[in-house]
């Protein structure tokens, strides 16, 4: 009921304004994790609905939380998970919705229990089909979560600190 009210026309915000979030503590056990937060997301920079599912995709897939789920006409997502997962979703969202960026700018979240996530920014304007290609090969190197964003020629990728050495690897042979 509350998240209906949430998305009320004159909650919805413009694509010129700033990531808007807002967090529901909740105290449930569920079957395989206990979940402690939902949060909700209105996603400024989404101006296509492709743009808009690429971004949620690449949260999920990163963040490991199967429980996010988006509201296109509103440009609202939903997050629910253990209170790590949130907060990798969280920081995905911030990071891709924050532009502009460059391809030096390849900022790392360290994941409580010793993994790590990368974005990688290419250098070069390549063609979606082309970031696709980088992103099947850093999956092909047993990298367990790799997701893309086209809008900003992203990758964002899950792993080990060897995972991503190997990633950071493969996104710098392909600059050349």
């Amino acid at each position: 009921d509350w998240l209906f009210g949430e998305l009320s026309p004159a909650d919805r915000q413009s694509p010129s304004e700033t990531l808007k979030m807002r967090e529901y503590p909740v105290s449930v056990s569920g079957y395989r994790q206990s979940v402690d937060t939902v949060r909700l997301y209105y996603l400024p920079h989404t101006g296509t609905i492709e743009e808009f599912q690429e971004l949620l995709i690449t949260a999920r897939t990163v963040a490991e939380v199967p429980q996010l789920y988006g509201y296109t006409p509103a440009r609202a997502a939903t997050v629910r998970g253990d209170a790590d997962s949130v907060s990798i979703a969280d920081w995905v969202f911030r990071q891709l919705t924050a532009r502009p960026r460059t391809s030096e700018d390849n900022p790392e979240y360290q994941v409580p229990g010793g993994e790590v996530v990368r974005i990688f920014y290419r250098k070069h304007s390549e063609s979606a089909a082309r970031v696709h290609q980088i992103a099947l090969q850093m999956r092909a190197a047993q990298i367990h979560s790799v997701g893309e964003y086209h809008p900003l020629q992203a990758i964002a990728v899950r792993g080990t600190p060897e995972q991503i050495a190997v990633a950071s690897a493969i996104a710098k042979e392909a600059d050349k």
